[in-house]
């Protein structure tokens, strides 16, 4: 949000509208992919199939710069920030054809611990 109003008081509008938005978004996911370390993508990837993180240090940061989100609609649980395009390894390795398209016939996202 903050980007958003930055964006709209750059170009002196009264309101957010839908490019200044999307701009927003841009550049968040921009920050999200230069500062993707191979740690916080395993993190991330342990959060995709558990629904929480490991706990320590990355976990913390991971929450509080928002690479990953609390959801609390019933139970907590976790998922990374819908802004960062990535996929997690084990999706790539096991859900996807050579050509980079979905088959959700062939796995589940969430695996049983």
């Amino acid at each position: 949000m903050r980007e958003a109003a930055k964006l709209a008081g750059m170009n002196e509008l009264t309101v957010i509208d839908e490019p200044t938005a999307r701009a927003a978004c841009d550049e968040w996911r921009k920050e999200f992919e230069i500062t993707m370390t191979g740690v916080r993508r395993d993190e991330l990837e342990y959060i995709e199939l558990h629904g929480e993180p490991k706990g320590g240090q990355v976990s913390h940061e991971l929450l509080l710069w928002n690479y990953a989100i609390p959801y609390a609609n019933g139970d907590m649980w976790f998922a990374p920030n819908p802004l960062i395009r990535w996929r997690p390894r084990f999706m790539a390795e096991h859900c996807m054809t050579p050509e980079g398209t979905p088959t959700p016939s062939r796995c589940s996202t969430k695996q049983s611990s």
